[in-house]
């Protein structure tokens, strides 16, 4: 019988004692430029214009600009063509989603006042910030290398510590009659020397995230003179996150005598609810001209996560032949854990010609090494190596937003375009790991009603750690998504 101490270790190592690392705190920070249609036409770059539902979540004094009544609704449809390249094999995937977005605003006129304060706006929006849904997968053969390499390196690397449930009860790294570690690829000659392969296997990942975060913001807004506005927004976030993994290593040709295939099975759901306020102001110091600024404090989640790992192998024995199976079927462990993601500084400029054309523009900075994991929960240990890896592995971002429109009387052309950098700071800097969005729209208003169309197209390159194998070479799926959002926003002002 063959002994196991096993360490499954893919990027997120969800098999070990803590389900939690550095690529949540970037997953539940991160924004993009998606909202109400003439928000994502212009880019998203609306944080010195004001008079937006969506434009509130950027900068609270959005909320003063709105002069009288405003109400709408938008519906979003996305699409997301994932390509994954792993050993030189593309293989594609698509996945759609659907939401709505809502906004209302009231407003209360205020009589004569020193402050020159005009009105008072309360502002409800329930926004979607972030869309989880996301597939992708591959299937090639390696003639070089497999997972199990990695594992067998990672317990010679002193990692027995580490040994999960599912290593315990399958036999996929066992000892030989030395009580050396070995696996059906590597093992030991007669004079001491490791021997390698034969490998020649297909191997197969499928990938697949779902979920959301909704965004509901109440806020407070006032205008003085109608030359400086001011905003402020409490913010409550609910999140609900989906993680499903699988992959299998087989050997299809039967190359290798003594092994046939294995599955590693992972499954993450996480929901939670996330609180933080923002404060903002918009000025005109010139005729046509707004600059802006505002300030979103960090947020703090509550989350609750659920994890669980499976496996399931097939090997046959060398002296008999005969195929054998090991199989784990593991309960859901739960955990509760607390985040905050890291605050976060919008400046924003717009100039306005004869209110005919309207050219705008933002700055984004996010200090994402400045998140932090803690716990009260007795049965996680503390976050400290976590919280490390989070000052090393994320950095500073600087994202950019351009937005324009044009209005010829009812009907209005807008376009935009916005680039974010990436938040994970990885050891390879060949890593081009950013997104980039193009948009375009059209709009039509009259004195109370408006509708806008927008289409939103962000493409961005990711990498993914898969193992390391046995020549120390670390192996990445390099996967280049596209995602198509159609905007549509109907509302009513008076």
């Amino acid at each position: 019988m063959k002994k196991i101490v096993l360490v499954c270790s893919f990027l997120a190592l969800i098999d070990l004692a803590n389900a939690q690392d550095y690529t949540d705190a970037v997953r539940y920070t991160e924004r993009f430029n998606i909202g109400d249609a003439r928000y994502s036409a212009m880019g998203g770059a609306f944080s010195a214009l004001g008079s937006n539902h969506s434009a509130i979540l950027d900068n609270p004094a959005s909320i003063g600009v709105f002069r009288g009544q405003s109400y709408e609704v938008s519906l979003n449809s996305g699409s997301n063509l994932s390509k994954t390249d792993f050993l030189g094999q593309v293989q594609s995937n698509r996945m759609n989603s659907f939401n709505g977005n809502v906004g209302l605003l009231y407003n209360i006129e205020l009589p004569e006042n020193e402050l020159h304060a005009q009105y008072l706006n309360f502002s409800y929006t329930c926004n979607r910030v972030s869309d989880f849904a996301m597939k992708n997968s591959f299937n090639v053969y390696n003639n070089a290398s497999s997972m199990t390499d990695e594992l067998l390196g990672r317990i010679e690397g002193g990692f027995e510590n580490y040994v999960t449930d599912d290593a315990k009860n399958t036999q996929l790294i066992y000892q030989d009659d030395a009580k050396r570690y070995i696996s059906d690829f590597i093992k030991y000659n007669a004079s001491g020397a490791k021997q390698y392969g034969p490998y020649g296997l297909n191997q197969i990942q499928n990938l697949t995230t779902s979920g959301r975060i909704n965004e509901n913001s109440y806020g407070i807004g006032t205008s003085f003179d109608n030359k400086v506005y001011l905003g402020l927004s409490l913010n409550v976030s609910n999140l609900d996150y989906t993680y499903s993994e699988n992959y299998t290593e087989s050997d299809t040709k039967n190359i290798n005598p003594s092994f046939d295939s294995f599955t590693m099975y992972k499954d993450l759901n996480e929901t939670g609810r996330g609180y933080g306020y923002k404060i903002g102001v918009i000025a005109l110091p010139v005729k046509d001209l707004r600059i802006a600024m505002s300030y979103h404090s960090p947020t703090y989640w509550n989350i609750k996560s659920s994890y669980k790992t499976d496996m399931d192998l097939y090997y046959t024995q060398v002296d008999s032949n005969i195929p054998r199976s090991a199989f784990t079927y593991n309960d859901w462990v739960g955990s509760k854990y607390q985040l905050y993601s890291p605050s976060k500084l919008i400046l924003g400029a717009a100039y306005t010609f004869k209110k005919t054309l309207i050219v705008s523009a933002d700055y984004e900075f996010q200090k994402y090494s400045n998140a932090l994991l803690t716990s009260n929960d007795p049965n996680i240990p503390d976050f400290n190596y976590e919280n490390t890896e989070i000052t090393k592995m994320a950095r500073i971002i600087n994202n950019l937003k351009f937005g324009t429109e044009l209005r010829l009387g009812v009907l209005s052309l807008r376009a935009g375009a916005a680039f974010y950098q990436s938040p994970y700071s990885y050891y390879n800097a060949g890593f081009k790991d950013y997104r980039v969005s193009y948009s375009g729209g059209i709009g039509m208003k009259d004195e109370n009603f408006y509708i806008d169309l927008a289409v939103v197209n962000s493409t961005s390159p990711s990498y993914r750690y898969i193992y390391t194998d046995h020549n120390g070479i670390t192996q990445y799926s390099n996967t280049k998504s596209a995602m198509t959002n159609v905007v549509l926003t109907l509302g009513l002002k008076y």
